[in-house]
């Protein structure tokens, strides 16, 4: 079993309220949120009005979800219809895990050979895998959640939708600004930005979040908290004018996850109805195994009837259901991964009616991922995962305007020679 948690924190800065602006029943037909701003998507590759947008769309601010306590994408599952993200570390032992679904369409399996039926992207950068797919939310603009296929304008694994992030660009004002929360389980959040001007053509900006919490499993062998959270998320933006109507936004992100494995607590055991060595549960290969070894021939040592057996030391039994915050297991658990990226955006303004755009990105994921899948001494489920994978991809946009801006119409080309490392 895979436990959650929904701790109660305590928010050192606040930050204004919010509330989510709907394509379908927006505030009002201008466009404008309750809080009087605009509200501007790029979910046709353009800046433009949420209601002349013709797509099934749910926009959230970057304030407004610090206002609501969210720290990671995973939460943006709450206050949206017809998504559901979750981490699933229990799965792949990966504490970055994403398994995304709109309107029943998605993909749960982590391994680098099945495609994600969602697609997710940081400032156009696809994120193509989904192991490093969850997000820490930290100097985000807004979050657009598509609902729906998107491949006319996204490409491939967007059969269910797109998720689109666009982090905050560096401006022309120099501002600085942090927050730190405190929570159940020593909950740390400490997040701070900075955007320092250098000129009238020239700005940085620079993020970092740590996210830190106990864990709320207790394993017995050697009393690591499983479900932890140990987390630094970073990221730095450079944005260049070199020259009237060109636009050069350099960006790195990473992201470094040190942790003790997914919370899973053992809560029962299926024992199988008949013996049958070529498909048994594997609660009756381990005690058949374990049966033979002490002389005691082919017969489980534990059954349904009889859950426990405690004249047989290596019996897989109900004496390891230890309760939802104690696990009993003794193989490796831990989640180690870093994920980071560096994109080059290069926006030219033709003219007053024909913009292109250059996105040159290169990501890199690598981790080491073990969990104890049985939650017992006994060796049954025990996983251990090693996954490195590289990509570079280019994107060009030439997007247009014509009969007084009737007609609104984009040409583009994308390629992603996406190289895999080794997987273990």
């Amino acid at each position: 079993m895979m436990k959650s948690r929904y701790p109660l924190a305590c928010f050192l800065l606040a930050t204004t309220a919010f509330e989510p602006a709907f394509a379908q029943a927006a505030p009002d037909a201008g466009g404008e949120s309750a809080l009087g701003e605009a509200i501007v998507v790029t979910a046709r590759k353009r800046e433009e009005s949420l209601q002349e947008t013709p797509i099934s769309i749910t926009a959230f601010s970057g304030r407004g979800l610090e206002a609501r306590g969210i720290q990671t994408t995973e939460g943006i599952a709450q206050i949206t219809p017809n998504l559901t993200l979750q981490n699933n570390p229990a799965f792949s032992g990966a504490s970055n895990s994403a398994t995304i679904y709109i309107r029943g369409v998605g993909q749960q399996d982590f391994v680098p050979t099945v495609e994600p039926g969602v697609g997710v992207y940081v400032d156009g950068v696809y994120v193509a895998r989904s192991i490093g797919s969850i997000l820490d939310l930290v100097d985000f603009e807004r979050i657009e959640v598509l609902r729906g296929p998107q491949g006319t304008l996204f490409g491939r694994n967007t059969i269910g939708g797109a998720i689109s992030v666009t982090t905050k660009a560096p401006g022309q004002e120099f501002e600085a600004s942090g927050s730190a929360t405190y929570g159940t389980d020593d909950l740390f959040v400490v997040k701070g930005s900075l955007n320092l001007p250098l000129g009238p053509r020239a700005a940085l900006r620079a993020s970092v979040g740590w996210f830190n919490q106990d864990g709320y499993v207790t394993r017995t062998f050697d009393g690591k908290k499983l479900g932890d959270s140990d987390r630094l998320a970073g990221r730095v933006a450079l944005r260049l004018e070199p020259a009237d109507g060109w636009t050069a936004d350099l960006a790195f992100d990473g992201t470094t996850a040190r942790e003790n494995g997914p919370a899973i607590s053992l809560i029962g055991i299926n024992y199988g109805r008949t013996i049958d060595p070529a498909t048994p549960p594997f609660a009756d290969i381990s005690n058949i195994i374990a049966n033979v070894m002490s002389g005691g021939g082919m017969v489980p040592c534990a059954t349904a009837a009889a859950p426990i057996n405690l004249a047989v030391a290596g019996c897989y039994d109900n004496r390891y259901v230890l309760g939802p915050d104690t696990n009993a297991g003794t193989a490796p658990a831990f989640s180690r991964s870093d994920v980071w990226g560096l994109s080059l955006t290069n926006s030219f303004e033709l003219s007053d009616s024909l913009d292109l755009k250059s996105i040159t990105a290169y990501r890199h994921l690598s981790g080491t991922f073990a969990r104890d899948g049985d939650g017992s001494p006994a060796v049954i489920a025990q996983f251990y995962d090693r996954l490195k994978q590289k990509q570079f991809s280019q994107e060009i946009q030439l997007l247009g305007k014509n009969f007084d801006e009737r007609l609104n119409w984009i040409l583009g080309a994308y390629g992603l020679p996406a190289m895999i490392g080794p997987v273990a």
